[in-house]
């Protein structure tokens, strides 16, 4: 917990903001699972091209295993960046004798369901199964299809102290459902002579907010935000011992309040108390009430699951610990919630490698590898990272409509944006994504000065970006003309 750790914005003006902000992220959710639906409703049933020569390794799982944010621009295959190209490079390019070609059948949004339908696939179209692997990376997104569909509801009725996305029961439902599909993939796989490595899942406990913190018991809603407030103030005026004993009478009544706890992490962290800090950023993502990343307990039935069956284990979770400063990965090896960055597609790919090795009894040494050959190699040029950039802007301002604080996800939206952009400060694209992260935060002002720099270099990219979705409905409850955003008009006092 640090001094320039967010704050509780003021209810009335947080209301306002966060209304008009409804309507800006309806165009971002829309255009996310538009997207989603269509990669994984077109991609998903054209035919798979296998190299009957080559050691084949299949990727499925989500966007992480997709290798977003460096999957291909659209209408292209390459360039790209997954745990698999990363493996290939690592193994030289072959395995056994024999050239490795890397099949990705990941895709954003899908969750366990999808990998046991793609599974059936890869069973049904391999002609000889000695020669291929099967890496299974998935579990961030089993709680996807149960997000609310009204945004404009959801983002209103963000609170310090919210209602769960899912009853226990429901909870429980979705973890055991995750747990059938991955064991029904790995055995239909094995049985069929496709060999099956199985991956935890590695995430930002660092970095990552919960999105909802829920009470067991309502009443206690104003002594938990009291003890919040209390805990801030103390750790303000440098009364650590006190801000420890606020959190821990908050967490005593409330001990499955997600938001105190990643507040604990902190305070842990802020000590030197890593290991307390590990537990408690832990706690509060599985306690968060409508959760966006894997849960401690599905990374643990992982484990057990690959030693009861003798299947090989990449434990990611453990070699990103690893690698991560004081043991606890964050922004250093993410973009965001889940996505690595080329320092967490190198810590996670060489495992790979190194797992593809003593599967295939292939004792050759890996060849070293460094982010910056991965990017001349894999022509991860300055345009191509300047759109990563951007994409990653884009999306986390998407999930500040999950939360009740959006300032943390907004500042590094912004810093994604502001990189974007000092490489192609030009691109008409990326500034009309910066104009909207200034609506979002209600300032019109600012905004302009974005709108107008966009329609200078492109008029018609400026306008289609102010007609998405419902931002005419924002505009015009602020009573801003749409002209008035691209300096062609006076904006109101």
């Amino acid at each position: 917990m640090t001094a320039s750790s967010p704050s509780t914005p003021d209810p009335p003006k947080r209301a306002a903001r966060l209304l008009g902000f409804g309507f800006i992220a309806a165009v971002w959710l829309v255009a996310l699972f538009l997207a989603v639906t269509l990669r994984s409703r077109l991609d998903p049933n054209a035919e798979i091209e296998r190299d009957e020569s080559a050691f084949r390794l299949y990727l499925l799982g989500g966007s992480t295993a997709e290798g977003v944010p460096y999957e291909p621009p659209p209408g292209r295959t390459e360039p790209r960046c997954d745990f698999g190209v990363v493996a290939s490079l690592a193994c030289h390019g072959t395995l056994a004798g024999r050239p490795l070609q890397v099949i990705n059948l990941a895709r954003s949004g899908q969750d366990s369901q999808y990998v046991w339908e793609r599974a059936q696939e890869i069973i049904s179209g391999e002609s000889d199964p000695r020669w291929s692997a099967v890496l299974i990376y998935c579990g961030n997104n089993e709680y996807l299809k149960h997000s609310p569909a009204d945004v404009n509801r959801m983002v209103e009725t963000r609170s310090l102290c919210d209602p769960p996305l899912l009853s226990p029961a429901e909870h429980e439902q979705v973890l055991r459902a995750y747990e059938n599909n991955l064991r029904r993939t790995s055995d239909h796989l094995r049985d069929a002579g496709i060999s099956v490595i199985l991956s935890t899942v590695s995430v930002n406990l660092g970095g990552s907010h919960p999105n909802r913190s829920v009470l067991q018991d309502p009443s206690n809603a104003e002594f938990v935000a009291q003890r919040l407030e209390q805990a801030e103030h103390a750790v303000r005026d440098g009364r650590i011992a006190d801000a420890e004993l606020e959190m821990e009478q908050l967490l005593s009544r409330e001990p499955r309040f997600a938001w105190a706890w990643k507040r604990r992490g902190d305070l842990f962290r802020q000590q030197g108390e890593f290991d307390g800090a590990l537990d408690a950023y832990r706690r509060g993502l599985d306690h968060d009430g409508e959760p966006i990343n894997v849960q401690q307990s599905q990374n643990t039935w992982i484990r057990k699951f690959t030693a009861e069956r003798d299947i090989p284990l990449l434990d990611a979770e453990a070699r990103m610990m690893e690698a991560a400063a004081q043991g606890i990965p964050g922004d250093e090896l993410f973009w965001d919630n889940c996505h690595p960055r080329l320092e967490g597609q190198l810590v996670i790919g060489l495992e790979l490698a190194r797992q593809l090795g003593e599967l295939t009894d292939d004792r050759r040494p890996l060849r070293a590898l460094s982010i910056r050959i991965l990017e001349e190699e894999l022509g991860l040029d300055r345009d191509f990272l300047a759109a990563v950039s951007h994409q990653r802007g884009r999306y986390l301002a998407l999930l500040s409509t999950l939360t009740w604080n959006p300032e943390s996800r907004w500042q590094l939206s912004q810093s994604y944006l502001d990189a974007a952009l000092e490489w192609r400060p030009h691109d008409p694209d990326f500034l009309c994504s910066r104009a909207i992260l200034e609506l979002c935060r209600g300032d019109f002002r600012a905004s302009k000065v974005f709108w107008a720099r966009a329609y200078e270099q492109d008029p018609d990219i400026a306008r289609e970006r102010l007609a998405e979705g419902r931002l005419g409905d924002y505009l015009e409850l602020h009573g801003v003309k749409r002209k008035a955003l691209l300096g062609l008009a006076p904006l109101p006092d």
